[in-house]
């Protein structure tokens, strides 16, 4: 599966989702020497899986942790594309305005999480060249973007952490193929940080993390590059 990042110049980038582990220009990815942060290589609790058996089955061995965090593609969305995700999510904070502003993680405001979530699934409809999809003002269709005949539910944060988590609520019906971790590193600036299949998220208890919420918690060696 293919991330097509348009660049200027007539020139074409492009990302490999599942049958490669290259970087945008094409070079295999590995980890530099000494490479990564304090933030990077925090060591967590193992994850508790239902399949007692369970092994990382990866076709493409490197993860996030394993290459420097420059290796990982950015997507820079317009100042037009900022005002427009700034009028969904103005749209989206009063439907959800009944049900307590929605899903907010720390001491966000609900416009900051919903900007945060309308700027990151612009950032990947404009990476994968799906920018005539729908964003929805309130629910979707348990997935955000279709690339290549596979469904991308778009989990994006604004953490203050280099390599965040991937969390997936624990009542969200699991529907996408695919989970990809967006992480907005500046006002317009998203980092795709990694992707998981659906089997790797549903294939795990869920945990009260952050705070007392019930998530699926994909850990970030635990993550496909892209």
């Amino acid at each position: 599966m293919l991330l097509k990042l348009p660049q200027s110049n007539d020139l074409q980038l492009y990302i490999m989702l599942h049958d490669q582990c290259v970087n945008s220009a094409g070079a295999a990815l590995r980890r530099a020497p000494g490479a990564g942060t304090p933030e990077t290589v925090l060591v967590k609790p193992a994850m508790q899986h239902r399949d007692p058996t369970y092994k990382k089955d990866r076709d493409c061995p490197l993860a996030p942790t394993d290459v420097d965090i420059d290796a990982l593609p950015v997507q820079k969305i317009s100042d037009r594309m900022y005002r427009l995700a700034e009028l969904i999510a103005e749209a989206r904070k009063l439907t959800y305005e009944p049900i307590g502003g929605g899903r907010i993680y720390g001491d966000q405001r609900s416009i900051d999480a919903n900007l945060t979530g309308v700027i990151g699934e612009i950032a990947v409809q404009e990476a994968t060249g799906k920018v005539e999809q729908p964003i929805f003002l309130r629910g979707d269709r348990g997935y955000d973007v279709v690339a290549d005949g596979r469904t991308i539910d778009v989990k994006t944060t604004a953490t203050h952490l280099e390599l965040p988590d991937l969390l997936v609520p624990y009542d969200q019906e699991l529907v996408a193929d695919v989970f990809l971790l967006a992480h907005r590193i500046e006002r317009r600036k998203v980092r795709l940080i990694g992707w998981a299949p659906r089997h790797v998220v549903r294939d795990r208890d869920p945990e009260r993390y952050p705070g007392d919420a019930l998530n699926y918690v994909v850990r970030p060696d635990e993550l496909y590059v892209l």
